[in-house]
């Protein structure tokens, strides 16, 4: 199983995914092993795979990060997301709110 950050163990932790058959497009969630806690985003997504999948993954960082540097406000994640009208990737950055838990998406 994969390591990564867990926000309520605060360390890192084996985390195992939770399988939802194909409903997420291969993005699925993990549960943290020792305190259960589901976190927002696979460790490992192909982020040009979906918008969703690109800010799932980028709001899963953000938290992370947000918990590991004991960050209150907002924190922002670089983040890449295909254009699915275009085909053409597009730099964007998340901002997330770390007291609130709200996000917006900023082109660049």
């Amino acid at each position: 199983m994969p390591k990564m950050w867990c926000i309520r163990c605060e360390q890192e932790v084996e985390h195992a995914a939770v399988y939802c058959h194909g409903a997420c497009n291969n993005n699925c969630n993990h549960r943290c092993s020792r305190c259960n806690l589901e976190t927002l985003a696979n460790v490992r997504v192909n982020t040009a795979d979906t918008g969703s999948a690109a800010i799932k993954q980028a709001v899963g960082e953000a938290q992370r990060k947000a918990q590991r540097e004991n960050l209150t406000g907002e924190v922002e994640i670089e983040m890449w997301d295909g254009n699915t009208n275009t085909g053409v990737l597009e730099y964007k950055i998340l901002v997330y709110n770390a007291s609130t838990k709200q996000y917006s998406v900023r082109r660049i």
